[in-house]
């Protein structure tokens, strides 16, 4: 019947893919060959309490995943994750998009470049009757390194300069929030490359 057919046919598409990824990960002989997948972020938590003011709370996630097409050459996917609060104040931003790295071996360190794009939306505001959406379009050009620590952890430092591009859902807010702009970022981060 049809419906056997198709699942003989899914199980032996499961079972290639398996198998191609375990090949892979089984030629693999260094962090950056390809077949090698990467699991990466950062993240911080802030409190800070003003004397006579409310305490001011932030949390900021950003995890990523990558996969090695070519020795060297990885693509993958960042997210990037904010929450903030400071008594009836509130923001929350969440962000996704591609990132294209290319990684030059030097012994225990891998020298890397890339590029990436991040789609992100927020909400800032005090009640739900007086929030602020905003969308942001950002294109990030970065410079770091891989500094191994074991066979598979490396510790991440990363300079990041990035475009960004604002859209309000009120154009009342943009003179106190800004409009476009650039910014530019120092952070360190831990990277698995799972070979």
């Amino acid at each position: 019947t049809f419906g056997d057919d198709h699942m003989i046919k899914m199980k032996t598409i499961s079972f290639a893919l398996c198998l191609i990824l375990t090949i892979n990960w089984a030629i693999a002989e260094s962090p950056t060959d390809k077949g090698v997948h990467t699991i990466s972020g950062k993240g911080s938590y802030t409190r800070i309490e003003p004397e006579d003011e409310e305490a001011y709370t932030n949390l900021s996630i950003y995890p990523a995943y990558g996969y090695f097409i070519l020795n060297n050459l990885s693509i993958g996917t960042r997210l990037e994750y904010t929450a903030s609060r400071q008594d009836e104040y509130k923001h929350e931003s969440i962000g996704i998009g591609p990132e294209v790295r290319y990684y030059i071996p030097i012994k225990k360190i891998y020298l890397f470049s890339s590029i990436s794009y991040l789609y992100r939306e927020s909400e800032t505001g005090t009640s739900p009757s007086y929030m602020l959406e905003r969308e942001f379009n950002q294109l990030y050009l970065s410079i770091g390194l891989d500094f191994f620590i074991s066979k598979n952890i490396a510790v991440e430092p990363q300079l990041s300069y990035s475009i960004y591009k604002n859209k309000y859902s009120r154009d009342t807010f943009k003179p106190f929030l800004g409009n476009d702009g650039r910014e530019l970022s120092f952070e360190v981060g831990i990277s698995i490359h799972v070979y």
